[in-house]
């Protein structure tokens, strides 16, 4: 087993930021990573983590040290690589159809 990844202790205004991404962020998988973090601050092991949050004990310790290196603002996903999102002509049609 791993040792415990040691954060060091949050800031009052990073915690209220951390708090504020977990309970009115939109994007799922940042409220995941925000909740990560909170977690490890409350002093949950990263195999709890790991399991409470149901990813693998090394994403926690990935996004527990984005956050040591970047705070708050490395929780947030970088570009991905590969063919940009691109949506079909019906489908717009169908959203600007008036119901």
């Amino acid at each position: 087993m791993q040792p415990a990844l040691k954060l060091k202790p949050g800031r009052g205004r990073q915690l209220k930021r951390l708090r504020a991404m977990y309970d009115q962020g939109e994007w799922p998988r940042l409220r995941r990573r925000a909740q990560s973090v909170l977690l490890a601050e409350a002093g949950y092991e990263t195999q709890e983590i790991a399991e409470i949050t149901r990813q693998s004990c090394w994403t926690v310790r990935r996004w527990m040290h984005r956050f040591t290196a970047g705070g708050c603002e490395g929780l947030w996903e970088g570009l991905r690589s590969g063919r940009p999102p691109t949506s079909h002509l019906r489908s717009n049609c169908f959203w600007e159809k008036p119901w």
